[in-house]
């Protein structure tokens, strides 16, 4: 057979696939979920994180009230985020369901 049009397996590829996909360190996100738990308190369930870029870390939040909380609570959040060693140096939320 020709290399050209070699067949693979979905076996064979999909490690190559996921480790592609998958963030590359694992153990920094399951980290910076738990500072986040410790550190947006009771309003952890309601405001949760979606996902870091380039230094922002970004959070989805419940209502327009939670918003506003925790747009209150933003610098101080940074400060207590960053005093544990993760480097963020800003935080956007965004309204939509937290779960």
């Amino acid at each position: 057979m020709d290399k050209k049009y070699a067949v693979h397996l979905l076996k064979d590829i999909l490690p190559d696939v996921i480790s592609t996909i998958a963030p590359r360190n694992i153990q920094d996100q399951i980290r910076l979920e738990k500072i986040w738990q410790e550190v947006a308190e009771g309003d952890a369930g309601k405001a949760v994180i979606v996902g870091t870029k380039e230094g922002v870390l970004f959070v989805r939040v419940e209502s327009q009230a939670i918003l506003f909380r925790m747009r209150m609570r933003k610098q101080s959040l940074l400060t207590k985020i960053c005093q544990r060693g993760v480097e963020i140096n800003n935080i956007v939320f965004k309204i939509g369901k937290a779960t």
